[in-house]
């Protein structure tokens, strides 16, 4: 139809074109906000951006003994539990978004079979840890037998994500979006996203 002189036509998003950019955006966000929590964990800093609070020295000399580093703490000792972390759902009209872990951690436990003389000497700092002073040939082959069974098939366990992430927070808070700045990011992800989107479905609507 002609527009008539005068008047001024213009096309407006349909609800249904907002409905699905926003299912969109929220997907985007969400996995925005999981980026967030895995690059900061990565680079040690809880969910208010201060550092961890250093590991108890018994954990310590489990992570030197499998040849793991014990400063900074970061929260991982295998790399799956950041690599877990996804989007697992997002509602199909945009208003929510979950993410989270699915399905068990498998653990092996670093020290088992040793006696326990051992492993408190490990824990009050008289083997060296690998990160600071080089081993004596006993320490290394101790070290090294640690590591063998901590690789081995046998004596490895599984514990659900939901337990594991649940004992790690009650120390170290890492599952979160506190700050303004955090927060910020992924509201502007979800806001792009549905801006380009629909100014895309405009564009090629226009004669």
């Amino acid at each position: 139809m002609a527009t008539q002189k005068g008047m001024l036509s213009f096309r407006l998003p349909s609800r249904r074109d907002i409905d699905d950019n926003a299912a969109l955006a929220a997907e985007r966000a969400a996995l925005h906000a999981v980026s967030i929590i895995t690059r900061r964990t990565g680079k040690g800093l809880d969910v208010d951006g201060r550092p961890f609070k250093p590991y108890g020295a018994a954990y310590a000399a489990k992570r030197a003994a499998a040849g793991r580093q014990t400063s900074p703490v970061n929260l991982t000792l295998t790399g799956t539990l950041l690599r877990g972390l996804r989007v697992l759902r997002v509602e199909p009209n945009g208003r929510r978004a979950w993410i989270g872990w699915e399905g068990q951690h498998v653990t092996r436990p670093v020290l088992t079979g040793f006696g326990a003389g051992r492993f408190r000497q490990i824990a009050q700092g008289r083997v060296s840890r690998l990160d600071q002073t080089p081993l004596t040939p006993a320490q290394s082959a101790f070290v090294k037998k640690a590591g063998q069974q901590a690789r081995a098939a046998k004596g490895l366990q599984t514990v659900s994500y939901l337990d594991l992430v649940g004992g790690i927070e009650r120390k170290r808070a890492f599952f979160a979006i506190r700050s303004r700045k955090e927060r910020a990011e992924i509201v502007e992800v979800y806001r792009r996203t549905v801006r380009d989107g629909l100014q895309r479905r405009l564009n090629a609507r226009r004669p």
